[in-house]
């Protein structure tokens, strides 16, 4: 007779190979036919996949968060690269000395978010550039936040982090009217090679001055910070400052006045990157 039902046979050409009879008295070649054999680790990860994406032993992690060139350190030959691009500034406010108006700007955008893996062999030099925060600018518009990037280095391509953007200026608005600042759009996703997890640079919120009350969003959160604070229903006579982003890549906070001069917006946050080097 042939084969029982069930029965495991290792592919006579093919190390690793394993072939699961799938009907009783089969006589049919191992693998021959898809109808009567069954591939039993089809689907699993190979071998190579295997050696991309697990690591190995973990030996330590390299925190980056200004500009340089990183040296990969002795018995590294992996790294898992974590980057965090920076946060753009919140708009600032306009001035409002001369009436009983109001202002307040949007919010600044969080900067984008990436981890990728990648081969590598001791004492390979890489570039690596870390965003700065947008900075704030009296009743304008928030700066940009910098991106972060990874390489060229090897073969690969670099690996880029946008940052966020600024928030708009806030507008006078007289104390009988309403306004509403937009908030920024997002930024982009990042890009590179051997990606395994990215976040876009997030937009920011905006801004509402209505009937002398001002209502200053916080700036957007990045998945390494926090954005800077907010106002929630300013209605005094002087100028209230939102908060500069706390972590890293955060979005500035929006800044609100009523009856007072024109101001700057919170600062976005830097960026970083962190390295966690393995053996293998």
């Amino acid at each position: 007779g042939g084969y029982p039902n069930r029965f495991l046979v290792q592919d006579a050409s093919s190390a690793g190979v394993f072939w699961l009879s799938t009907v009783a008295n089969n006589l049919t070649t191992p693998g021959e036919s898809g109808a009567s054999w069954g591939n039993l680790f089809a689907g699993l990860a190979t071998e190579t996949y295997a050696a991309q994406y697990n690591p190995g032993r973990y030996l330590n992690t390299t925190v980056i968060t200004s500009s340089q060139t990183y040296t990969v350190p002795a018995g590294v030959y992996k790294i898992r690269v974590r980057l965090q691009a920076a946060g753009g500034a919140a708009g600032g406010s306009a001035d409002n000395t001369g009436g009983n108006g109001s202002s307040c700007a949007s919010s600044g955008g969080a900067g984008a978010y990436v981890e990728a893996i990648f081969p590598v062999t001791p004492g390979q030099q890489i570039p690596i550039s870390i965003g700065v925060g947008g900075v704030g600018v009296t009743g304008k518009a928030g700066g940009t936040g910098g991106a972060t990037t990874f390489g060229p280095f090897g073969s690969f391509a670099a690996l880029s982090c946008p940052g966020g953007l600024g928030g708009y200026a806030g507008i006078q608005t007289s104390s009988s009217a309403a306004s509403s600042i937009p908030g920024c759009p997002g930024n982009g996703m990042p890009s590179g090679p051997n990606i395994v997890y990215a976040v876009a640079a997030a937009g920011g919120l905006p801004g509402v001055a209505v009937l002398g009350t001002a209502a200053a969003p916080p700036g957007s959160n990045s998945p390494m910070g926090a954005g800077g604070s907010g106002i929630t229903g300013y209605n005094g006579s002087t100028s209230q400052p939102g908060g500069n982003a706390g972590g890293w890549g955060g979005g500035g906070g929006a800044h609100a006045n009523q009856q007072a001069a024109q101001n700057a917006g919170g600062a976005g946050a830097n960026g970083v990157g962190i390295i966690d080097e393995f053996s293998a």
